[in-house]
């Protein structure tokens, strides 16, 4: 086994060399090419007709008309979501007529260059290229990708960036860079609140020159921390509070979904392994663990941290809203997206550096995430709206407001309204 071992080492080795010794443009053109492909194919519905959804329309859309570019610095379901605002109101500038197609394309293109972060951003992830697709490789509804309401979810994924970012990576371009991550994405989400702690330790850790970015991630948590009390985090969250919702996992019935759907759905999807899915999710938490402790010693500050942000951002969704309620294929979606991005993350970390059989069985259970998420639909049921055409009726409308539909589930019978009257339609171009 060993002399298996330093053979597929060597072999690593010479086929990472031979990868370093591409062309940087070859690479490059690659990448984007890769990603960009199964970006569009995570959810191809929004590039091929796009239109407006959800908090997009009835919250953004009616900020930017009222407020115009003022609505930046306006929260949407009770936080910041920097990132999304930027998008919507540049789109909106540019074109009303055509927002959704400028909107979701300034999205794409924004969610293309957080990938790019994750692959080339000096930080001490393993596996950097695999990390970025893995973020459009991870099993989910594909909710969470195109449509500019979701791009703060990819914004805040500079957060863990900045906070993984190489210590020798100290010239003032990289603080820059790490500071505008910290900031862009901090105020992009609340998920910089459970993670500005791990800044602190960081800090603590390692000394001065830490303490700016964990200064920047508190101030980034303190302002959406106040944007949450002063006018309440609106949406899903359902139940009788965030401790009782934390309590209820001692509930043994509870808890086995709990494991399940964060760990066990993460790689095999509960339709076709649900007779025996807590079999098989007690399976990989049995290889994780044995995997951790096999190379407890060796393992650096970054899995640590690494561990952290994913047990924070399932503590996160957990508070949210009832495990009971949601599923990463049919309902919610989006409370997974963080917690299986970490975890996979996780078993990256763990397939370099484990022993090798250990990092074999990884990387079967990686591919079986990725094998998952290849047997999913991917052409959603969406019924056609278009926008531009409610816009030119909307200008030529007699009466004091013209009323647009905007998708939630896409049906055509489950909508939301955006009212704007026709003054507005002819003064917005």
């Amino acid at each position: 086994m060993r002399n298996i071992s330093l053979a597929f080492t060597r072999w690593a080795f010479a086929f990472s060399s031979a990868l370093q010794r591409i062309p940087a443009p070859i690479t490059w053109f690659a990448f984007l090419l890769t990603a960009g492909a199964l970006l569009a194919l995570r959810r191809p519905d929004e590039l091929l007709n796009p239109y407006v959804w959800a908090e997009d329309g009835v919250v953004n859309i009616r900020d930017f008309i009222d407020y115009g570019a003022r609505s930046i610095f306006h929260t949407v379901a009770g936080y910041f979501v920097l990132a999304t605002k930027l998008i919507s109101v540049t789109a909106l500038s540019i074109s009303f007529k055509h927002y959704p197609v400028i909107a979701n394309w300034l999205s794409f293109s924004f969610e293309l260059a957080v990938l790019c972060c994750i692959w080339k951003a000096p930080t001490n992830l393993a596996g950097k290229a695999l990390c970025a697709f893995m973020v459009l490789l991870h099993p989910n509804g594909g909710e969470n990708y195109i449509v500019p309401l979701t791009a703060f979810w990819h914004a805040t994924l500079l957060v863990p960036l900045a906070l993984l970012w190489k210590k020798e990576a100290d010239h003032l371009r990289h603080r820059w860079i790490r500071s505008i991550f910290i900031v862009l994405g901090g105020l992009s989400s609340p998920v910089i609140i459970p993670l500005s702690p791990l800044f602190l330790w960081r800090a603590y850790k390692e000394g001065r020159k830490e303490w700016l970015f964990a200064g920047l991630a508190l101030i980034c948590a303190a302002i959406q921390m106040f944007a949450i009390i002063t006018y309440g985090m609106a949406g899903d969250k359902q139940g009788p509070g965030a401790l009782v919702q934390l309590l209820s996992l001692i509930d043994s019935n509870v808890f086995i979904d709990f494991i399940n759907k964060f760990i066990g759905y993460a790689f095999f999807y509960p339709n076709q392994y649900r007779p025996y899915i807590i079999y098989l999710t007690l399976s990989i938490l049995a290889i994780l663990i044995i995997s951790i402790s096999l190379r407890l010693k060796q393992l650096s500050q970054t899995f640590w941290l690494l561990l952290c942000m994913f047990f924070s951002s399932v503590a996160l969704s957990v508070v949210r809203v009832s495990v009971s309620i949601i599923d990463p294929y049919l309902a919610g979606p989006r409370y997974f997206f963080y917690p299986y991005i970490f975890l996979y993350w996780v078993v990256i970390y763990l397939i370099v550096y484990s022993r090798f059989f250990f990092s074999v069985i990884l990387s079967l259970l990686l591919a079986q995430g990725i094998y998952t998420t290849a047997s999913l639909p991917y052409i959603r049921s969406i019924d056609r709206f278009v926008w531009k055409d409610y816009v030119e009726q909307c200008k030529a409308s007699t009466f004091s407001e013209f009323v647009f539909p905007i998708h939630t589930s896409g049906s055509s019978k489950d909508v939301w309204t955006l009212k704007v009257s026709p003054d507005d339609c002819r003064r917005l171009h």
